[in-house]
């Protein structure tokens, strides 16, 4: 990972940590039978050993990030048991999880909805659901 910077409208901040500029060796995936078992690579950012604070501070709208990628640095070290193909491709996915934290005292969430039913002839009764999605885990009443 060459770069990560975060930035808002005035100011950015680019991440300090030792994954930035410094190669990192990914095993990778193993094959059996027609099952195939991805490699992960996992490292923790927190504000002992990154600025990682300072970028969420700065409530960012923006983060860019620059990445070098070479398969088989090494060359064949593996008799030939590597591969890609079209049933395998190579893939590459960046996933970051932020924990939050947020307390929020009478919270109400509001929306107007017009309804408009004209007849209501031989309507006994009504059911509204609610459907609510949010990435975060989320408790309400």
């Amino acid at each position: 990972m060459n770069s990560f910077t975060a930035s808002n409208n005035t100011n950015a901040i680019a991440l300090n940590h030792a994954i930035i500029g410094n190669n990192i060796n990914i095993n990778r995936a193993t094959e059996v039978g027609s099952a195939i078992f991805p490699y992960y690579y996992t490292t923790g950012l927190n504000n002992s050993n990154s600025n990682i604070d300072l970028m969420l501070e700065l409530l960012p709208d923006s983060i860019e990030y620059g990445l070098a990628l070479e398969l088989n640095p090494l060359g064949n070290v593996s008799a030939h048991n590597d591969f890609i193909s079209s049933d395998a491709p190579m893939e590459l996915n960046m996933d970051i999880q932020l924990p939050l934290s947020i307390i929020a005292n009478n919270l109400t969430l509001a929306d107007t909805l017009n309804i408009d039913i004209s007849d209501t002839t031989g309507l006994q009764s009504a059911m509204l659901n609610i459907n609510l999605q949010n990435g975060f885990p989320l408790e309400a009443q």
